[in-house]
């Protein structure tokens, strides 16, 4: 099944702020307290996480977790 352009959004978000910091996904993992093959299935839009689960890494990556579903602003 292919992701839809949310989820594909929301793991390039991801991805793009987890460059941006530095971090791997090991690490998020182990802030959102998640092991990390299933925080890369929520990546990979094989699950979709939950609310709660949003929230949790919008707070691991210091944003909103709205700014995790939307396209990003390049900066320019």
């Amino acid at each position: 099944m292919a992701k839809s352009s949310v989820m594909s959004t929301f793991a390039k978000n991801i991805e793009t702020i987890l460059e941006e910091r530095g971090w791997t996904k090991q690490q998020l993992a182990d802030a959102i307290e998640m092991d990390r093959s299933s925080l890369s299935k929520i990546i990979r839009g094989v699950h979709s996480p939950s609310l709660v689960m949003l929230e949790r890494i919008a707070k691991a990556l210091d944003v909103e977790a709205f700014e995790l579903l939307q396209p990003r602003q390049l900066v320019g």
